[in-house]
């Protein structure tokens, strides 16, 4: 029990060190899987001290037993049950992340991603928009909602969302891919030729 509450409080130390509004980073390297329908888990790591997501969680736990308020412990919970494959945790700690800050537009996304594994696409949807509503310029989120139309056959509101993710992030080739596609299956071929060569020319910053 000493060396799990050492490991906790060294945690909280590493965490408070690194603070940040709206944090985008995790305490030990994600799985590959990708989310359904398209969005991934945020992906940067900020140190490789845990072995794997059981390990960030159960030390997690301990520094949320000491902490109870502190939202980036929650934030990162709910991180590591993701990339367990335990979504219904997830969502439940990334849900006390944002009731702790409000201010966490990644905690929002990557609750959404959490969703879109159960399947849970309204709620998907909602808590991308919600990402989105805290952070107006947070492209990854204007794409994820695109994608989910897209499946849904919702050309129109899609096309709209992806032209705000390039005019935010010109040099992603993804965006422009998905343009191109949405615009072409409304019969705009000129313009979805341009964002075609857009996506093999442009470098991702």
């Amino acid at each position: 029990r000493a060396d799990t509450q050492n490991g906790a409080q060294r945690l909280i130390a590493m965490m408070r060190a690194a603070d940040e509004p709206a944090a985008t980073r995790l305490l030990c390297p994600p799985s590959a899987e990708p989310a359904v329908g398209g969005p991934t888990l945020e992906q940067e790591t900020v140190c490789g001290a845990l072995e794997d997501s059981a390990d960030a969680a159960r030390e997690l736990e301990r520094v949320l037993e000491l902490s109870p308020t502190y939202a980036m412990a929650a934030y990162h919970l709910g991180l590591a049950y993701a990339f367990g494959g335990q979504y219904d945790r997830a969502i439940n700690a990334l849900n006390k992340a944002l009731e702790l800050d409000g201010t966490n537009f990644s905690a929002a996304f990557n609750l959404g991603a959490a969703y879109l594994k159960l399947q849970q696409v309204p709620q998907a949807m909602a808590a991308f928009r919600r990402a989105i509503e805290i952070n107006p310029q947070y492209e990854q989120a204007y794409k994820a909602i695109a994608q989910l139309q897209l499946s849904r056959g919702e050309v129109d509101g899609a096309i709209q969302q992806l032209r705000e993710a390039v005019r935010l992030a010109p040099n992603d080739p993804a965006a422009h891919k998905l343009l191109a596609q949405a615009l072409r299956s409304k019969g705009m071929s000129d313009e979805a030729d341009q964002e075609d060569t857009k996506a093999q020319h442009v470098r991702p910053d």
